[in-house]
């Protein structure tokens, strides 16, 4: 009997050192993914905290785009009004000019009609002597022809 818990004992020591040894072996392998979440945990901790940062970057830079809208705005219609301010001022410079292209015609045009109107009334006025003289050389005639009449 003796021999056989002997070899009872033995089975059951074998089969313990077999159990300690898997729950050895798990516990090793339990460490091992413990480090392992561990690390990964690290690492997540610290790609939040770089997300984090970038997060708190991007709303600081959204909050310095969104307060130079308005300036940028501002900015662009002052660029736009200059712009139609330029493009009206040239029009405007065109348009005089025409224009004064136009009046520069008229005062030719009218000086010359100016000129022309005294070059006919000289001709005017010498015609007028003309028949003045006409008319006085006739009513001498006549006179002449009168005083002949009566004297014959």
């Amino acid at each position: 009997m003796a021999a056989r818990y002997d070899d009872e004992m033995a089975e059951v020591r074998s089969e313990a050192s077999r159990a300690v040894g898997a729950a050895e072996a798990q516990a090793t392998e339990a460490n091992r993914d413990r480090a392992r979440a561990e690390g990964v945990a690290t690492e997540l901790r610290e790609e939040l905290d770089r997300t984090r940062g970038e997060l708190e970057r991007s709303r600081g830079e959204v909050a310095e785009l969104a307060a130079s809208v308005p300036v940028r705005v501002e900015a662009a219609e002052v660029a736009v009004a200059e712009n139609l301010a330029v493009r009206h001022r040239l029009e405007l410079d065109a348009s005089t000019a025409n224009y004064e292209g136009q009046v520069g015609r008229l005062q030719a045009q009218l000086e010359s009609a100016t000129a022309q109107v005294a070059s006919v009334e000289r001709i005017a006025e010498v015609y007028k002597r003309e028949a003045d003289l006409l008319r006085q050389r006739l009513d001498q005639r006549a006179a002449r022809r009168g005083d002949n009449a009566g004297g014959e």
